[in-house]
């Protein structure tokens, strides 16, 4: 899956990442900055969207 494709999904899940190819780099590579004092919470929700990518 491209970085654009997956940005996508996660946008539509609650969490914002920037494709790679914003940044001038090819592949399936994202940017996700999570600065907010809720981070171990924000990271739990990143990793359960990735482990159930092929659900959504």
């Amino acid at each position: 899956m491209d970085s654009d494709k997956l940005s996508d999904i996660l946008a539509k899940n609650g969490v914002s990442a920037v494709p790679a190819r914003l940044f001038g780099v090819t592949g399936t590579y994202l940017r996700v900055c999570i600065t907010r004092p809720d981070f171990p919470e924000a990271f739990d929700k990143l990793k359960e969207i990735l482990e159930n990518i092929e659900k959504l």
